[in-house]
């Protein structure tokens, strides 16, 4: 059995190669039209695809037969002025009549070609993802016991169906890659977002526009120890469940089996309202280094923010090789201009962090995300740092 994405995969797949073999048939198509010139050689091909065309991707079977008969009786039209055309054509430029057909015969022929090589690519890959399967089904093992914390979730044989091909272990799994991008591209969407609404809420309540810049800072870098320390909890309960089957895998299946299983039901296993009140109980733990911008309602004015970051934040750390935020941060550092951008405010002549905008994005000690800084000369009120 295969997994859900490696079946869009391989539906998404086929889709191109049949996109590719139609792009040739609409330029050959195309050619074919300009020959008409002012005889309306464009008719045929608006009578005929373009009601398909504008019904959708997902046309209904019932849309589509009333847009094509509308489209038949323009075609009828079309027909019976063909004759009178062909004629026209015939004594007016018998040079193209002769040489039209033998270019259409070679745009035909490698047509021909390019679709047998289409054809065989997909048998192949058909045939490889039935031997793949087969073999999954006779060596496979189940783990079927769900976890306690967790009890809407089961172990089941679709976990795996990601071991044939790519270990999911592995930084070259589709999935893997793709929810990488995914993330990276959040990250950066809640940078000029989520962090500039934050930021407006927090300017009604107090002026300091550097003391609010660090409280989002503060906010996000405690949004990834808190999901850190989630998920930590969350892979040994299941690697625990998994170990105490009947037939225990080994130890590189074992830890296979586990990111399979996490990266089907990962991202549904977060208790997003749990770790928003834990990073909101750390940050008020920080009264000597970050001000509440309201005594009667602390640091729940950005609980939106902290509830977005927990969530970017745990699909970061269930990736079979996680992101993680840059620490230690502090200020008065030599700013790493591989790590951190200035803002707009900065001084530029200025070498040491004034105070931390947004955290810097890490991979296995690769720079993924580059975050921000302000520089400025003299220290700040306040002091921030993250281990």
């Amino acid at each position: 059995k295969n997994t859900c994405d490696e079946n869009i995969a391989t539906g998404c797949e086929i889709i191109e190669l049949n996109a590719r073999l139609q792009g040739q048939l609409f330029r050959l198509l195309s050619i074919c039209a300009s020959e008409g010139e002012g005889y309306d050689g464009l008719g045929g091909i608006k009578s005929r695809l373009l009601p398909l065309l504008g019904s959708g991707f997902l046309a209904t079977g019932i849309t589509a037969p009333m847009n094509t008969f509308s489209a038949e009786e323009k075609l009828s039209d079309s027909k019976t002025c063909k004759p009178l055309r062909e004629k026209s054509l015939e004594a007016s430029d018998p040079v193209v009549t002769q040489q039209e057909p033998s270019f259409v015969d070679s745009e035909l022929k490698s047509l021909e070609q390019e679709n047998e090589r289409l054809q065989n690519k997909l048998m192949q890959a058909d045939q490889g993802a039935r031997r793949s399967a087969q073999s999954t089904g006779k060596s496979g093992t189940r783990a079927s016991d769900s976890l306690d914390a967790y009890p809407g979730e089961r172990i089941s044989g679709n976990t795996h169906g990601s071991l044939n091909g790519i270990s999911p272990l592995s930084t070259h799994d589709p999935i893997q890659r793709s929810r990488q991008q995914l993330v990276v591209m959040r990250f950066n969407e809640l940078f000029s977002g989520g962090r500039i609404e934050a930021m407006n809420l927090l300017r009604r309540y107090s002026n300091d526009h550097d003391m609010n810049q660090s409280i989002i800072f503060n906010a996000i870098m405690e949004s990834f120890n808190v999901a850190r320390a989630h998920f930590r909890g969350y892979r040994n309960r299941l690697r625990t469940k998994m170990a105490s089957t009947t037939n225990p895998p080994s130890s590189e299946t074992l830890d296979e089996l586990v990111q399979s299983h996490i990266n089907v039901h990962g991202s549904f296993a977060a208790n997003l309202p749990a770790m928003t009140q834990e990073v909101l109980l750390a940050m008020e733990q920080q009264g000597s280094r970050l001000q509440r911008p309201s005594e009667a309602l602390g640091f729940e004015i950005i609980s939106d923010f902290i509830h977005e970051a927990c969530k970017l934040a745990w699909e970061c750390s269930v990736l079979a090789h996680p992101i993680d935020v840059y620490r230690p941060a502090f200020v008065n550092e030599v700013i790493d201009d591989s790590k951190y951008r200035r803002s707009h405010d900065s001084s530029y002549s200025a070498v040491l962090v004034h105070h931390h905008i947004w955290p810097c994005l890490v991979q296995d000690g690769s720079v993924i995300a580059k975050g921000e800084v302000c520089t400025r000369r003299g220290r700040p009120s306040y002091s921030t740092r993250h281990v």
